[in-house]
């Protein structure tokens, strides 16, 4: 069983499936990624993608931060709605200052 970490949890509770669906359309349009050539990259299928992008996917947090990183997007940017994000940066400091270990994106994508 894959262990889970603190950050990983509250995205769960903060991420918009909507939201990031909208901006990973957006970052694709810019930078002209097909949803076929995005998918093979990050190891899923063009469906799954396809769903994704249209906020009608359950996808896992980690398929969501490998389409973010693939994309080159800031994760707060990409996850967290404008209104929700205070509170997430407040949540992620009082993380940082007790015992769990806050692991950057790279690190989430490695496990």
């Amino acid at each position: 069983m894959k262990k889970r970490n603190k950050v990983t949890d509250m995205l769960k509770n903060v991420y918009h499936k909507e939201y990031t669906g909208k901006i990973i359309r957006m970052a694709m349009e810019a930078n002209e990624w097909t949803v076929e050539a995005l998918a093979e990259a990050i190891g899923i299928t063009s469906d799954s993608l396809s769903r994704i992008r249209r906020g009608k996917a359950n996808a896992s947090i980690e398929t969501i931060l490998r389409v973010i990183y693939c994309l080159e997007l800031d994760a707060t940017v990409a996850l967290i709605p404008p209104k929700y994000r205070k509170t997430f940066k407040n949540i992620v400091g009082d993380a940082i200052g007790s015992e769990y270990n806050i692991p950057s994106i790279d690190d989430m994508l490695l496990k």
